[in-house]
């Protein structure tokens, strides 16, 4: 979770805060899924920055 967040910090708007709380289900789900759902959530947030 850390490194999706690492990698795309850029594309996140930086005038919100934002907590991520891992679940015990995220342990072995492969890094691309946890990739899309996190970035699927911060687009659903309205998160992401318009160049996104």
């Amino acid at each position: 979770m850390r490194e999706v967040i690492r990698l795309h910090i850029l594309e996140i708007r930086n005038d919100i805060q934002i907590i991520f709380i891992a679940r015990a289900r995220i342990k072995g789900v492969s890094y691309m899924e946890v990739e899309k759902s996190i970035m699927n959530m911060l687009k659903k947030a309205n998160a992401l920055t318009k160049s996104e």
